[in-house]
């Protein structure tokens, strides 16, 4: 198994495992649990972090081109959203329902651009 393919399902495991621990947390009630919610917030970190080290290298290098910046942009820009709304919903006592909502379905969105991210990174390697 080669290096990138051993990172990707390293990425997809840890974006399925966020997601698992995401929906026991959002639907143990309002008092979440420690520990799923500390699972959920470790997985998402791990998500961060290979990803990072995934596209790092060819930015670095200048081999990318306006598609893949643009994809990454929106990548950046989705987990900004995500980490926003799950600080909201988890500090407040109330958490309005359009938060919730887009908590749970941006993930989707950053399935979608990390996809297209990292099939954009397979074809400049």
């Amino acid at each position: 198994m080669s290096g990138n393919v051993a990172r990707y399902i390293v990425i997809g495991v840890f974006f399925i495992f966020s997601q698992f621990s995401g929906y026991i947390v959002s639907h143990s009630g309002r008092t979440f649990p420690m520990i799923p919610l500390l699972l959920h917030k470790v997985s998402i970190l791990g998500l961060g972090v290979s990803l990072f080290f995934s596209i790092y290298p060819p930015l670095k290098n200048n081999q990318v081109g306006i598609g893949l910046q643009l994809s990454i942009l929106a990548l950046v820009l989705f987990f900004i959203i995500l980490i926003a709304t799950g600080a909201v919903l988890s500090a407040e006592k109330l958490a309005h329902a359009g938060l919730r909502r887009m908590h749970r379905l941006i993930p989707y969105a950053a399935l979608a651009c990390t996809v297209l991210v990292l099939v954009l990174l397979r074809k400049i390697k």
